[in-house]
């Protein structure tokens, strides 16, 4: 079996290979990375800023590839990267994509494509069956390709699973300024905390360990293709991660509240996953002390 995969230099990539690599899955023959750089230890297609053609493959060996698993894309480094201002941008999402099936050595057997929750309208409680948003263009590149991949997966007969991953926290996620880094670095370098709201709003979040998880369960075969969101069913007050990560961190507090600026919850219904995939979530705050240890030594070593 071959596997091609895409985005192995970003946050999620940088960790799916970490746990293939700690856990044996798969040889080192059967993963192809198609990637901006070498990465030692892989055969790797340098994409050339996905202007890569077929023969790129066949002339390094590679005839067949029989899984793809797309986390390549551009997304926002802060939570504000998503109005029109970065449509170029998030278009390269599409035709990067649409680049990519075009110019495979041949058909793949399955297509893992890793899209994202910001699809969605904000709800109460999300899941697969929540409507489609139109404002934020980084979510709107990714449904695009979604729907450009299902009229392919019938047309050319294999197999699309489409991962939509909700808050995903973690090693590597401070490039990104989410949440969990961001409050982690104010906090171990003494800054204070500006709280949006009244600290009570509800976040779910996902300890990256369990995202990549998921994302290698969804290459068995008997998970039937469609639509599944990848996201915590674990739920925190944005007050009560503060004060854990200030507990952590053996900090005295420093919060002030912004109460005119209001935020939602943030909440998932990962029934449809939980039911095919199986998966054991970390606890959240096993996963937060485990950001903490890792942010002490090797962010700020």
């Amino acid at each position: 079996m071959t596997i091609l995969i895409t985005g192995a230099n970003g946050f999620i990539g940088k960790n799916l290979l970490k746990y293939i690599l700690q856990n044996n899955i798969f040889s080192n023959d059967e993963i192809i990375l198609l990637s901006s750089n070498f990465i030692n230890g892989y055969k790797c297609i340098l994409h050339k800023n996905y202007q890569f053609t077929k023969e790129d493959f066949i002339e390094n060996g590679v005839n067949n590839i029989d899984i793809v698993i797309h986390l390549g894309a551009a997304s926002p480094k802060k939570s504000n990267e998503t109005g029109i201002e970065y449509c170029s941008k998030y278009t390269m999402n599409i035709v990067n994509t649409v680049h990519l099936l075009n110019n495979l050595p041949q058909i793949p057997k399955q297509f893992i494509f890793i899209s994202t929750t910001s699809v969605y309208e904000p709800a109460p409680i999300i899941n697969e069956s929540t409507a489609i948003q139109t404002s934020d263009i980084y979510g709107l590149s990714k449904f695009m390709c979604e729907e450009y991949l299902k009229q392919n997966s019938k047309k050319l007969n294999f197999a699309l699973k489409i991962l939509r991953l909700g808050q995903i926290y973690g090693e590597g996620e401070e490039a990104y300024s989410k949440i969990v880094s961001f409050f982690t670095s104010q906090i171990i370098n003494d800054k204070p905390i500006t709280i949006f709201g009244n600290g009570k709003e509800l976040r779910s979040m996902l300890y990256v360990q369990d995202c990549v998880k998921y994302i290698i369960a969804s290459l068995n075969p008997d998970i039937n293709s469609g639509i599944y969101n990848i996201a915590s069913s674990q739920s925190i007050s944005v007050i009560d991660l503060v004060n854990n990560i200030y507990s952590f961190c053996n900090k005295s507090p420093n919060i002030t509240f912004r109460e005119d600026i209001k935020t939602n919850n943030i909440i998932y219904d990962t029934q449809k996953a939980q039911q095919y995939f199986k998966i054991q979530e970390t606890p959240i705050f096993e996963g937060i002390k485990n950001y903490i240890t890792y942010y002490r030594n090797e962010v700020i070593k």
